[in-house]
């Protein structure tokens, strides 16, 4: 009974508190939305920045997709990487590189130039002579390959081709030493010693500190029995 007479006397202030813990609560609300309200613009500016990212970078997505799927980039990426090979003499990987570029575009002439010298460098001599013909129909004026062919038919045999090659070389570059000399070789070997010796001096009058252009020479002067000393070149040779 006493206790209930305290607490009848003294009651507890459950008005402020009940106040108390309202003013809280709506500070506590006050503090969310304000959090809210701060988060909410920052990560409106993160969209606006993401958006802007994306309107610059995409034109640059888009041309790159084009560029990759662009034959000739594609083409030319092939191309550099076997050319790549090739300078460190993986030739084998060097000719797969260019394969790939020829699936591309089986007319693309330097790529069958290119696989040419690798089956050249592997001696691979039929592969070689099939490209180098499909070189120079694709590209009449590519005069190193057309050297290469002419050196071909010569290893072969077919002498009258490869002076034909020869000449065609000479007619647009008369100072081709390496075209000179094999002028000089096909004669030899179609018996027109003669023809074959003023040749070979031609040869050393382009090239008169080249070693090779005189054993050619001399090796003729002796298949014909004949001396240098009446060919065009001899005040050359009397000099060294």
């Amino acid at each position: 009974m006493a206790f209930i007479f305290i607490y009848l006397r003294d009651p507890p202030n459950t008005t402020a508190r009940k106040d108390s813990r309202t003013q809280n609560c709506n500070q506590d609300i006050l503090t969310m939305k304000h959090t809210i309200t701060q988060l909410s613009a920052i990560y409106t500016q993160y969209l606006r920045r993401i958006a802007l990212l994306v309107g610059v970078l995409m034109p640059l997505c888009l041309g790159l997709l084009g560029c990759l799927r662009d034959p000739n980039v594609r083409k030319q990426k092939f191309m550099e990487q076997g050319d790549l090979y090739f300078a460190q003499e993986k030739f084998p990987e060097a000719l797969l590189t260019y394969g790939r570029a020829l699936q591309i575009d089986p007319k693309f002439a330097a790529a069958h130039y290119n696989v040419a010298k690798c089956q050249l460098k592997l001696a691979n001599w039929a592969s070689a002579f099939q490209e180098l013909q499909r070189t120079t129909d694709l590209t009449p004026q590519n005069l190193p390959a057309h050297l290469d062919l002419g050196q071909l038919y010569l290893a072969g045999g077919r002498a009258p081709d490869a002076k034909d090659q020869a000449q065609l070389i000479l007619k647009s570059d008369p100072q081709n030493l390496d075209a000179q000399m094999l002028l000089s070789g096909a004669d030899a070997q179609l018996g027109n010693l003669k023809d074959a010796l003023r040749e070979g001096a031609d040869a050393v009058n382009l090239s008169p500190n080249n070693a090779s252009v005189y054993l050619n020479l001399a090796s003729l002067s002796r298949r014909s029995n004949s001396s240098w000393q009446s060919l065009p070149v001899s005040k050359t040779l009397g000099r060294r």
